[in-house]
């Protein structure tokens, strides 16, 4: 895979620098596809959206019931991105056959929406056990993977966010960070007792 550093890591640094909690209202993110960010749009999420998403995140009683929650909130921002964009068309993993549609993405695409998406959730007051940071990067004989990260606030324990695996609109996958590091594929070996979120 190759990786488009400047645009997911100055995405991210502006992600990350907006803080503070504020009333949900129509907000603007800029998400790429078409493998390696190749291209971008910016989609709106509407107020109504955000505060229903917001609301169901707020219900969680606990780290563990969080994690499961921002793994079908990410896919909701998907599903609302793919009205506006060709990301629809998005099936889990890479396909040689599926580089030139419209719409497609990999795992840089993902980290980078994802990372966008999990950062809306917090500027709008949407995580309370959790902070998100920068997207993060495993090297497995010579491939590489990207994914998002959370951190959890009272363990400090990571975990990566990951929405790559399935196909659109599938809950992203959030598992320990150790596991995602040792390659664990959720598709085809079962997740540790302590990844909450997933198909």
């Amino acid at each position: 895979m190759f990786w488009k550093t400047g645009f997911v890591l100055a995405a991210c640094a502006a992600a990350l620098a907006v803080g503070g909690v504020a009333q949900a209202s129509d907000a603007d993110v800029r998400i790429c596809y078409d493998y390696g960010c190749a291209r971008e749009a910016l989609v709106k999420i509407d107020a109504a959206t955000l505060e229903q998403v917001g609301a169901w995140l707020k219900e969680a009683q606990d780290a563990a019931n969080e994690r499961a929650r921002i793994a079908r909130a990410v896919a909701d921002l998907y599903l609302v991105a793919g009205w506006q964009t060709p990301i629809w068309r998005d099936r889990g993993g890479n396909f040689d056959d599926d580089r030139d549609l419209p719409g497609a993405m990999d795992c840089i695409d993902h980290a980078a929406n994802t990372t966008a998406f999990i950062s809306l959730l917090a500027r709008n007051g949407g995580l309370r056990f959790h902070r998100y940071t920068e997207p993060i990067r495993r090297v497995r004989f010579l491939a590489e993977h990207w994914a998002a990260r959370i951190v959890e606030n009272e363990s400090g324990v990571e975990y990566a966010v990951d929405s790559w695996y399935f196909d659109f609109g599938t809950p992203a996958v959030v598992m320990p960070l150790p596991d995602w590091r040792a390659g664990r594929d959720p598709r085809r070996a079962p997740l540790a007792k302590n990844s909450e979120a997933g198909p």
